[in-house]
């Protein structure tokens, strides 16, 4: 009985020692904040870098965080997109996502697009395979948006893959000179995506 007495005792005390607390405090923040306005091209512009935001906010007002090494944009008062701090008069950051519903409208515009010549590995991807049929690279990429852009380049590796192909026709048919030199192609091509191929934010 006196044990549970205590234990009320302790209990109430506690209860009047949080009335005491300081009200709870986010941690600390090492950024330089500031309100930038989106250009026409869907860009903000923090010192001499540019980095894409989501195309509708074009003309809106938004908050910028900038780290020592990340830059952050929100607006109303929900992040909207982060990027790497670059660094250099006028260089960009580009998100292809970004501009995916602008593309769509335009597809003309993909092949010279900044968004996809950031990413060379995609847009050699679709210089071989879309270059004609630019509409469907991109409800493509919509249709699968939700994916990282490592697994989009990686879908479209595999759906543009034509090795199968022509393993299951040299089962059938002799090997010819024309099978042979397309597979030297297809490992050429390979080898060059893996070598020089490569993702910026």
């Amino acid at each position: 009985m006196y044990s549970r007495l205590l234990k009320l005792n302790e209990n109430s005390k506690m209860e009047d020692e949080k009335k005491h607390l300081t009200p709870y405090r986010p941690p600390l923040e090492l950024a330089e904040i500031s309100s930038n306005k989106v250009d026409t091209c869907s860009f903000v512009r923090v010192d001499t870098a540019f980095y894409s935001v989501p195309e509708g906010l074009v003309g809106k007002d938004t908050l910028v965080k900038k780290y020592h090494d990340e830059i952050r944009v929100f607006y109303s008062n929900d992040e909207v997109c982060r990027h790497r701090r670059i660094f250099g008069n006028g260089n960009m950051s580009v998100n292809i996502y970004h501009y995916l519903n602008t593309l769509l409208k335009k597809p003309g515009a993909v092949r010279n697009s900044v968004a996809l010549k950031s990413i060379p590995r995609l847009k050699a991807i679709f210089d071989t395979h879309y270059a004609n049929k630019p509409r469907q690279f991109i409800e493509e990429f919509l249709d699968n948006k939700h994916l990282p852009i490592d697994e989009i380049i990686e879908f479209f590796e595999k759906k543009t893959a034509v090795k199968g192909e022509f393993t299951a026709i040299s089962v059938v048919k002799p090997i010819t000179s024309v099978v042979t030199e397309t597979r030297a192609f297809i490992a050429n091509y390979s080898v060059l995506i893996n070598n020089y191929g490569g993702v910026s934010e």
